[in-house]
């Protein structure tokens, strides 16, 4: 995710309090921005910057899990997928892919009962 930032939004990230402390008088606030004040503008940013890791994060490990998923399914480890697929659901229980496969799984297993 790409995110446009005005100058005092980059002095936040990459400069100290000093640099924002420069543009604040010209600077109009940012309506995203709950604390217009120098500490506000850092905590703002910090956030931001927190939530692109986070985001990152669950990406890669979707990403990891459907790699995962599609080499156990090669094997007919159906069990073993759907665990898998599962989990990628826990991190978007939208996506519609995860649960045809995880339901293809489930019927390639059979009724209840005749697996373990």
């Amino acid at each position: 995710m790409f995110l446009t930032r005005l100058p005092i939004e980059l002095a936040a990230e990459y400069g100290t309090p000093v640099d924002i402390e420069i543009l604040f008088p010209s600077t109009s606030p940012v309506s995203t921005v709950a604390n217009w004040s120098v500490d506000g503008i850092i905590s703002h940013v910090k956030m931001e910057i927190k939530q692109l890791e986070d985001d990152n994060f669950v990406e890669k490990r979707m990403y990891e899990l459907k790699g995962q998923a599609d080499e156990t399914f090669k094997k007919q480890d159906y069990l073993n997928v759907s665990v898998l697929y599962t989990q990628a659901l826990k991190m978007d229980n939208l996506d519609a892919k995860l649960l045809s496969n995880r339901s293809l799984c489930w019927l390639r297993m059979g009724p209840p009962g005749e697996f373990s």
